[in-house]
C-alpha cells in the first residue's frame, strides 16, 4: 500500500477504497454515514464471490496469470483443485544459461 500513497491524490484514494472493499485495510477508516450512503448506492451484491470466481475462471483460462499476482495466486491455491503456482525458485532454477 505504500506505492499508491505517494501518487496523486486519485489513486491513493482509489487504492484506499480497493483496500476496504477486499478486507485489507478496516473499514473502520471511514465513517458509518459514508459506508452505508455508498452501499446503499452501490450494494456489494456477492462482491466476495464474485470476485474470487473471476480469479478463478482467469485462472481456468491462463494458469500463468497467478504469476502477475500474490492474490490471484492465493485464490487459486484454495479454490481450484490441483492448482500450484509456478515459483519463482522453478523459474530461475529453469533459466537458459550455463553457470
Amino acid at each position: 500500500m505504500v506505492i499508491p500513497q505517494r501518487k496523486r491524490p486519485e489513486i491513493a484514494l482509489c487504492q484506499m477504497g480497493a483496500a476496504i472493499d477486499v478486507g485489507y485495510a478496516p473499514r473502520t477508516l471511514l465513517p458509518d454515514r459514508l459506508v452505508e450512503e455508498a452501499l446503499g448506492r452501490y450494494p456489494r451484491l456477492g462482491f466476495k464471490e464474485a470476485m474470487t470466481s473471476a480469479f478463478c475462471g482467469l485462472l481456468r483460462r491462463n494458469e500463468a496469470a497467478a504469476a502477475t499476482s500474490p492474490v490471484v495466486a492465493d485464490v487459486g491455491e484454495r479454490r481450484l483443485d490441483g492448482f500450484r503456482p509456478i515459483h519463482f525458485c522453478d523459474v530461475i532454477a529453469g533459466a537458459a544459461f550455463d553457470e
